[in-house]
């Protein structure tokens, strides 16, 4: 490449040959209603098509209205070690900027409507928790096993409205086929710990005695597990997908690897000029044998001292967060400590909204929320500090964002917890809880482990 003068004129150019396709086939092609079509058939179709991505829902959250399946993308944003890499059908551009600013210049401005629906092509993808970090604490960070930003540009896809059972194609119209019969996964050996139990309970005590101290009021701290064996990338996304029912799932492949989420929560959605919220989980109990324990732990859930204590420390930092861009006020608290029920376990939840400047981007929103306060601790800063000098293993897509971008202005990213990557040879899955002053170190890493014991049954099903 020539001079970064140079290669910053010929990246705009690029990303603006990008932003003018998407804005051309959305105005081309309004969504066109497909009847009662079955997302998983869409996304079982995409077999073989580069990038498949399906992000999922379910009628039983309001949060899980919409699905989006879309292949074939029309560029990609890659970032690893700081160098970001723009890949087009032309070629591949380099350049040592912010990724999340390059893929701003390739969007449409948001006045592009579609209607009712969330997405009407645009970015969907990912940002790590070390590049997140990025943005709060100065300095690299150990790189993990994909690279610490992506995100595909579609300018087709599939919307399909589970409240509504009625899908739409956005742009013409694509195949659909029945979901593989074929074995989803195989685990060719045990799950290993990045700590044993015994050091994490010792890293447990080293954040307490921190609480202890006055540095911070709570930290999140994480567990990596991993092992060896095999997956079918959209067969496993699907089998999840009906076997674990989540608000805000997602399957990601690329040529170095498959992403799976089953995350519950929601780091950050809304459209500029119009509302934005936050939704902070803390809070864990198993589900119940039945409907009478299932109550009664949910009961105990939403009265307990320490896990109302937890939320409401977090709800604060994320005010915090949306207040640094939102409007003075506007920032306010919908609902607070409401349990909420998912496969296996119960959480307890807020809801933070606030008013979204139409002269403030996504991408400056995106890096004021990031890393997520939920799965940092309070203060931000300093517990990131601290669990930067005790998590031995990178925690990469897991904490940091999964979501997308659409031309019509709408965002949605959720925080992905309960999140699997495989990188052709070995599954990562990682689990973490937030510390508090009266913590229970053994209690701690108990819920760690229910965190994703359906993950691993799932993955150990024959």
């Amino acid at each position: 490449m020539g001079s970064h003068a140079e290669a910053g004129s010929a990246l705009s150019e690029e990303a603006a040959r990008v932003r003018d396709r998407v804005a051309r086939a959305l105005v081309r092609h309004a969504p066109r209603e497909a009847g009662n079509l079955d997302p998983d058939r869409v996304f079982a179709a995409a077999s073989g098509h580069p990038f498949p991505a399906y992000l999922w829902g379910s009628s039983r959250w309001d949060k899980g209205r919409f699905a989006v399946v879309a292949h074939s993308p029309i560029a990609t944003v890659r970032s690893t070690g700081g160098v970001t890499r723009l890949t087009t059908a032309t070629g591949e551009s380099d350049f040592a900027g912010d990724p999340l600013s390059l893929l701003g210049e390739m969007l449409p401005e948001p006045h592009l409507g579609s209607g009712e629906l969330p997405f009407a092509g645009g970015a969907i993808g990912y940002v790590t928790y070390e590049h997140a970090l990025r943005y709060v604490v100065p300095g690299s960070t150990p790189p993990g096993p994909l690279p610490d930003v992506h995100f595909a540009v579609y300018d087709r896809a599939y919307v399909y409205d589970y409240g509504q059972q009625v899908g739409y194609w956005i742009g013409p119209p694509g195949t659909v086929d029945d979901v593989p019969d074929v074995p989803a996964a195989r685990l060719d050996g045990p799950w290993e710990g990045s700590v044993s139990r015994e050091t994490y309970l010792a890293h447990v005590g080293r954040i307490l005695e921190h609480i202890d101290a006055g540095d911070i009021y709570q930290a999140n701290y994480t567990v990596r597990f991993e092992a060896p064996g095999v997956a079918q990338p959209i067969a496993l996304a699907l089998q999840m997908r009906r076997s674990i029912p989540t608000p805000m799932g997602a399957g990601l492949s690329y040529p170095w690897g498959t992403t799976w989420s089953l995350s519950p929560e929601r780091l950050w959605s809304g459209r500029p000029g119009q509302q934005m919220e936050s939704r902070p989980i803390k809070g864990t109990r198993p589900r119940g044998s039945g409907p009478e324990q299932d109550e009664r732990l949910a009961r105990e859930l939403e009265s307990s001292v320490k896990d109302r204590a937890e939320l409401l420390m977090i709800v604060d930092l994320v005010r915090n967060d949306l207040g640094r861009m939102a409007p003075f006020g506007s920032v306010h608290v919908d609902r607070l400590f409401r349990v909420e029920r998912y496969s296996n376990v119960l959480h307890l939840e807020a809801t933070v909204i606030a008013d979204w400047p139409a002269d403030v981007s996504w991408a400056r929103l995106l890096q004021a929320m990031l890393p997520g306060g939920s799965i940092t601790g309070a203060p931000k800063r300093r517990a990131v500090e601290i669990l930067r000098g005790l998590e031995p293993a990178p925690r990469s897509v897991y904490t940091g964002a999964l979501g997308y971008i659409s031309a019509c202005g709408h965002t949605d990213f959720n925080l992905p917890i309960r999140t699997l990557y495989h990188d052709g040879s070995t599954f990562y899955l990682h689990s973490g809880s937030g510390i508090v002053a009266d913590s229970d170190p053994a209690a701690e890493w108990d819920e760690v482990q229910v965190k994703v014991d359906n993950i691993r049954r799932l993955l150990a099903a024959k």
